[in-house]
């Protein structure tokens, strides 16, 4: 422990050696359907350490070349390339911080299998119909999500999914999240459950299934999935 805040003393003391000027590297709203590269991966050599860091800071001070993508270097997800985020890559690479891009936390995944985006339902035969989605993809950093459903005679179910960004704009990552809603004016039957996600690959499987709701019942329905955000992003 005393080892890894004397090399941080250490790099930091060198990072501020090398700023000039306060100033800072604003990027527009970046690519963010998938990973193009890996984040605090600044110099392109698919490992993130402190050559990255230092890197940054020639890039943002000393009018060094700039990251093959901006958000690579946006470590503490504000928009901006500027000296936190080089402290922010130091802290990760040698005082165990979090890891660069998913400072929030919301990279981890929702709950049961990561490779599963699966639909719990819980039906009590009256009429209420209660869903939750565990493992579905977004945006890391939306303003609000929404899961909305409604049914038609026809026996389909419709579950939407969507991501709102309001006044800010999309991380670069993507997450897992749960969500839950219910419906209370489903009539007992056989209904097909159709999940319309907004952030699937075109060739993933559709969350599609048919369901016995004719009395009170509990299951659980999933698919597999390997591409990011469910598989491994690197």
């Amino acid at each position: 422990m005393h080892t890894q805040i004397k090399w941080l003393a250490l790099v930091l003391a060198l990072l501020l050696a090398v700023v000039q000027v306060a100033a800072a590297a604003v990027y527009e709203d970046p690519v963010c359907t998938h990973f193009e590269g890996r984040c605090g991966d600044l110099d392109g050599d698919w490992d993130v350490n402190i050559s990255d860091a230092v890197y940054l800071v020639q890039y943002i001070f000393n009018s060094g070349s700039p990251p093959a993508q901006m958000w690579l270097g946006d470590c503490d997800l504000n928009g901006k390339l500027n000296l936190t985020d080089a402290v922010y890559l130091v802290a990760y690479i040698f005082g165990g911080g979090p890891s660069p891009c998913v400072g929030s936390g919301k990279i981890d995944y929702s709950g049961g299998t990561p490779y599963e985006s699966c639909i719990e339902y819980n039906y009590d035969g009256e009429g209420l119909l209660q869903i939750t989605h565990i493992n579905t993809g977004f945006n890391c950093c939306p303003e609000v999500l929404t899961i909305e459903m409604w049914s038609y005679t026809n026996g389909n179910i419709y579950i939407e999914e969507a991501e709102d960004f309001g006044d800010g704009y999309p991380c670069p990552c993507m997450c897992l999240f749960t969500l839950e809603c219910e419906q209370s004016n489903i009539e007992p039957g056989t209904y097909t459950i159709i999940v319309e996600e907004p952030n699937i690959w075109p060739d993933d499987e559709p969350l599609v299934f048919t369901v016995d709701l004719s009395e009170a019942c509990t299951g659980t329905h999933c698919v597999y999935r390997d591409q990011y955000p469910w598989g491994d992003p690197y």
